[in-house]
Order: C-alpha cells, then structure tokens, then sequence
C-alpha cells in the first residue's frame, strides 16, 4: 500500500505531463499487476528498497520536524476555535434568556 500510495501522489503531480504518452495507462497497468504479483521480487518490493525506503531513511528527521509542526499548529487552532465556539454559545444562550424573558413578562 506505501508502494501504491506513493505511485498515486507522484502520478498526482504529473498526470497532466504524462496523459498524452502513447501506451501510459498499458504501461500503468503492467506496472501495477507486477507490483500485485505474488511474487517474492514483485514491484512494490523492488520499489520500496530501492526508492522508498532510501528517501525515508534520509528525510525522515525532516519528516518527523514538519509533522511535529503541523500538530502544534492544529492543536493551536483547535483551542482557538474551541474558545470562541464557548463565546458563540454563551452569547446565544444569554439572548435567547433574555428573549425569554421580556417575552414572559410581556404577557
């Protein structure tokens, strides 16, 4: 699946250079069933030794950073958002007391 998912980001980015290439979805194909295979050298263990594998070992410090980074931040926005959805309640709330109560004692 880390094989297919890395095929499917790279082929993201440039489905628009290569959709024009004559036989690209046969070769996609050919691709993908030999990454299916039932095979002990089947393409996503050739692709994940000698492609995915390298770049994680070498990025993964870097990966780790921005991720830790990205966590802040929505934990960050998280509490914000939380913070005024309680505003947002409680000055609803006290309108519709007070809506509630000049209605009561109107009658």
């Amino acid at each position: 699946w880390v094989v297919f998912a890395f095929f499917h980001v790279l082929e993201f980015f440039s489905d628009h250079l290569v959709w024009w290439v004559p036989l690209y979805w046969l070769a996609k194909t050919i691709f993908l069933v030999w990454c299916m295979a039932p095979i002990n050298q089947n393409g996503s263990a050739v692709v994940y030794k000698l492609v995915i594998r390298p770049l994680y070992v070498k990025y993964h410090g870097d990966i780790d950073t921005v991720m830790e980074k990205a966590v802040n931040k929505a934990e960050g926005l998280f509490e914000k958002v939380t913070e005024k959805a309680k505003k947002v309640a409680k000055e609803v709330t006290n309108n519709h007391k007070s809506e509630l109560l000049d209605n009561w004692t109107q009658h």
